[in-house]
């Protein structure tokens, strides 16, 4: 699974099924974290 952090401009999702950044990057949203 992965954890997105919340940049300030989208929702965070956790056990995310993906390990790319989350929505629109240029709107400072969530970004996406592989995890182990």
């Amino acid at each position: 699974n992965s954890i997105a952090v919340d940049g300030g401009g989208g929702t965070a999702l956790i056990g995310a099924p993906y390990d790319i950044i989350n929505e629109n990057y240029a709107q400072g949203s969530a970004y996406v974290f592989d995890l182990p």
